[in-house]
């Protein structure tokens, strides 16, 4: 949307809001179709009845849109960073705020930040192809293999953590369809108390509806052993690449990526 408007915020906009419409239909169809093939049998589970009722009911379903790159269409539309500029940050916002306004009529539909799929690599590829892996790069400022995902701020960005705190809140509030901020983490490794107090401040201030703490991992398949950090070979056989496999939190769950990382970690 942010390379098609070229800067335009009208355009811009109404672009947003026909993807919006698209994506209701695109749910809307899903319902129908389900409802369908519930009447047809070919859903059993979903045609269960317990104490009379349906086990699922099609029309009592919420629905989710979900985000990705808002951090970087803030930086294409604009030319700012949405960390370091008002201006940015406020337009960020007015995405959001203006999403919300078009789902007004929609009330079980939300939006949300994260995702188990992640589709953004996929995104950008699409756009790369369309508009130009180049130009979408000096756009941005900095060569990318995707779009940011799962959070507001990409996690290669070097910033105080009290101030990714105070952004990402400022869209948790907003997007009630989902969020969950990371904080990784580099060694070594807080006491408890630590973890006690610094969890009590983010919660009695109420900065973030949603947040988890993550380490990356290494893992030797040849003497089994799992190492913090992403290590180039393994720390007690010294052997390289070809056995090494690294582990990285999405949401909530570690999964298996050989994807290279520039995270910036914070040291509590």
């Amino acid at each position: 949307i942010a390379l098609e408007s070229r800067g335009d915020d009208l355009l811009f906009f109404s672009k947003l809001e026909e993807n919006i419409k698209l994506s209701i239909d695109a749910m809307n169809y899903g319902k129908e179709k389900i409802k369908e093939r519930v009447s047809r049998g070919a859903l059993p589970f979903l045609s269960l009845e317990v104490d009379d009722e349906n086990y699922y009911c099609v029309d009592c379903g919420y629905g989710r849109i979900g985000f990705i790159g808002l951090f970087e269409a803030t930086k294409i539309h604009t030319n700012k960073d949405l960390y370091q500029e008002k201006e940015a940050l406020t337009f960020s916002k007015k995405i959001i705020e203006k999403s919300l306004e078009f789902l007004k009529d929609y009330p079980k539909i939300k939006i949300t930040e994260i995702s188990s799929e992640d589709p953004s690599r996929r995104l950008f590829i699409a756009d790369g192809i369309r508009y130009g892996f180049r130009t979408i790069e000096e756009r941005i400022g900095k060569k990318i293999s995707k779009y940011s995902l799962n959070t507001i701020l990409p996690y290669d960005i070097s910033i105080p953590l009290n101030r990714r705190i105070e952004i990402e809140g400022m869209f948790h509030k907003k997007m009630l369809g989902g969020h969950c901020l990371n904080i990784p983490l580099i060694e070594p490794i807080p006491p408890k108390d630590v973890f006690y107090r610094y969890i009590k401040e983010i919660i009695c201030n109420n900065k973030v509806a949603a947040f988890t703490f993550s380490f990356d991992f290494t893992y030797c398949r040849k003497c089994g052993i799992l190492m913090h950090g992403r290590h180039e070979r393994c720390d007690y056989c010294g052997r390289a690449l070809t056995v090494l496999e690294y582990y990285s939190k999405n949401l909530n769950t570690y999964v298996a990526s050989n994807e290279k990382r520039n995270v910036k970690g914070y040291l509590l």
